[in-house]
């Protein structure tokens, strides 16, 4: 059940321009000494865990990518500037911002695609958006690739629909250039505040969804699915829930905030049955997609706020996987979990202290066996953790 044990040679020496000429910091673990850098990590978590009086749980080593460079395969990149010298990268907390397009994270045909959109953003007179007056329209641009690159989605985040047509235009030389681009849309999010997205989604290609493999379970993303943003540890990571539930005999389970279903398919092979909860009806969508793709007739999945179907439910689970995004579980959810009271808990968090807290609450009546953390963010202080819970 142990993750492969992997090289850390180029982790610990590997290096970026835009981190040596001070330009981005976003990779925080670059300033660190080299030859220190996973120990510096290791013990930032160990130090969140202690201060929670987690200390004395066994804690596996650090999962990490073959290469930190080239890893990631979601990306997200504020458009800012102007129309003649658009930048794509990030803005800091004074406003001003830097170009990432060549970010050595991303992959190079994801730079290539970055470099292309800058020209076209000039070409069509596209604004970007301006923080501090709320003018312009183009706010975000996101890709999201399978592993491969043989299949991306193209998202364009717009205050209005004013730049639709734009992008309509831009689509078909994008696509000509780029053919593994398979999806493109454009969100609307007219409000001006930290929010990324709107509830508008506005499908330019005919094509809906990408497919990427995790090991040998396919999942399905449309535009406005959850992706985890490196999939070389993102499947490790469901491998590794899936081998720890396979030591046991669970006749049920559930798998809360369940996504397009990764856990669940991953764990389908090796319970009785298995229910996925997900409140986006398109994550439900891609999950039911996916467990007809490969057969299987022990999965279920509902479109749900995941505290509505746990007061409702018939169900008895032996075994609860819970996913939850970075605040963590509230505190009806967890009241609920406890009263469920199934005999084991797998705990999936990208945020240490919110499931550092949670792990406290759920002490009442499980004991925390194993913290095993994976570096979906390589290189910096972030990193996703999966806590394995018994009932006592």
């Amino acid at each position: 059940m142990a993750p492969p044990p992997q090289s850390s040679d180029a982790y610990e020496h590997c290096s970026c321009a835009y981190s040596d000429q001070g330009l981005c910091g976003s990779c925080t673990l670059l300033h660190t000494p080299r030859g220190q850098r996973l120990a510096t990590k290791r013990n930032l978590l160990h130090a969140q865990l202690a201060a929670y009086g987690l200390s004395d749980i066994p804690c596996g080593d650090m999962v990490i990518p073959s290469h930190p460079w080239t890893s990631r395969r979601k990306i997200k990149l504020a458009v800012t500037g102007t129309t003649s010298e658009p930048r794509l990268g990030i803005v800091r907390r004074d406003l001003s911002s830097q170009d990432l397009c060549d970010c050595p994270l991303q992959p190079d045909p994801i730079r290539a695609l970055l470099h292309s959109l800058r020209r076209a953003i000039t070409a069509l007179e596209i604004s970007p958006y301006n923080i501090s007056d709320r003018s312009g329209e183009l706010k975000f641009v996101v890709v999201m690739a399978n592993a491969d690159m043989s299949e991306a989605i193209l998202r364009f985040v717009l205050r209005s629909s004013d730049s639709v047509d734009q992008i309509r235009q831009l689509t078909p030389s994008i696509q000509h250039e780029f053919p593994w681009i398979r999806v493109v849309s454009c969100n609307l999010q007219p409000i001006p505040a930290a929010i990324f997205e709107g509830p508008e989604e506005i499908g330019i290609t005919s094509e809906t969804f990408i497919e990427e493999l995790y090991g040998a379970t396919p999942l399905f993303f449309t535009p406005q699915s959850f992706m985890q943003v490196t999939p070389e540890i993102a499947t490790q990571l469901y491998r590794y829930v899936a081998e720890w539930a396979s030591s046991f005999n669970f006749s049920e389970a559930l798998d809360l905030f369940c996504g397009v279903g990764g856990f669940s398919l991953h764990l389908a092979p090796s319970v009785g049955a298995i229910t996925g909860i997900e409140l986006s009806p398109s994550a439900i969508a891609s999950a039911s997609r996916s467990s007809q793709r490969l057969g299987f007739r022990n999965t279920s999945f509902v479109s749900s706020d995941v505290e509505t179907y746990l007061n409702t439910m018939s169900l008895k689970p032996d075994l609860i996987v819970a996913n939850p995004p970075r605040r963590g579980l509230s505190q009806p959810i967890l009241e609920k979990i406890i009263h469920v009271a199934p005999q084991a808990i797998a705990y999936s968090s990208c945020n240490t202290e919110t499931f550092a807290r949670d792990a406290i609450s759920l002490s009442r009546c499980y004991s925390l066996t194993k913290i095993q953390p994976f570096d979906m963010f390589p290189l910096t202080s972030h990193c996703e953790v999966v806590g394995t819970f018994l009932r006592r």
